[in-house]
């Protein structure tokens, strides 16, 4: 047996279904419990959709992360290629001219 408002509503939270129909809808504070019910309600989906968009926005932050991360080892790779392009570069100009001309004399 319901003995208060308060076990009226854990019971009802614990229904999959949760339809309450108010009986005495014209009395102060049956009306007052409505509104605190559809209030709790609108409170929960908004908590719902905070939690739900700070998911969202905390995901694309570690995307972003993982881009930067990603551009970054590019680029450092980029740089090495252009290094040892321009090392063997420097090798074929300066060591095998060199190697050319004392060979000559």
């Amino acid at each position: 047996m319901i003995k208060s408002f308060e076990q009226l509503v854990e019971d009802v939270k614990k229904l999959s279904k949760r339809t309450v129909v108010v009986v005495c809808a014209h009395d102060e504070h049956t009306l007052e419990a409505v509104v605190k019910a559809e209030q709790e309600k609108i409170a929960a989906n908004d908590m719902a959709t905070a939690v739900e968009t700070r998911a969202d926005g905390e995901r694309r932050a570690e995307i972003k992360k993982a881009e930067g991360v990603r551009q970054g080892e590019i680029l450092r790779a980029e740089g090495e290629a252009q290094a040892i392009k321009l090392v063997n570069e420097a090798a074929n100009t300066y060591f095998i001219g060199n190697i050319y001309i004392r060979q000559k004399f």
